[in-house]
């Protein structure tokens, strides 16, 4: 995985429990970007193709403006995966489903979930927001 000091990184919960992403470049297809999960004592790092950022964006805000609802991040490849569910409690419960494909099947399939407030989400589509932003202006 590249260094952490050279990318924007968006973190996706705090302390022993997160998902960091970085678009890092733009492609017709998706954005390439680098995932890293962090669960405890566990780390995963995938680099997949995102899809579909912009609805995952818009899905964000109308979640955190209504503290209900999901937004879902996907990739091209199949081997990463990241969920938003909202509660009416302000809380966002987070899903991260990552795969390492070896051959024909999976040699490792890791999920994981965890939650944050919901005073997480502002940040997070500001920053993915100016990614996009930066991103499709070079």
């Amino acid at each position: 995985m590249q260094d952490e000091s050279s990318h924007d990184w968006i973190k996706f919960g705090d302390g022993q429990a997160n998902v960091a992403v970085t678009l890092t470049e733009t492609v017709g297809y998706g954005w390439p970007a680098l995932a890293r999960i962090t669960l405890d004592t566990i780390m995963v790092e995938r680099q997949p193709t995102l899809m579909n950022v912009a609805d995952f964006v818009k899905a964000a805000e109308k979640m955190h403006s209504d503290l209900a609802g999901e937004a879902k991040l996907e990739s091209l490849e199949g081997d990463f995966d990241l969920k938003l569910s909202a509660n009416s409690l302000g809380r966002i419960a987070i899903e991260v489903t990552a795969h390492k494909w070896a051959g024909n099947s999976f040699e490792y399939d890791f999920r994981g979930k965890f939650e944050v407030d919901q005073s997480y989400l502002p940040s997070l589509i500001h920053g993915l927001r100016a990614q996009l932003k930066n991103r499709a202006s070079t």
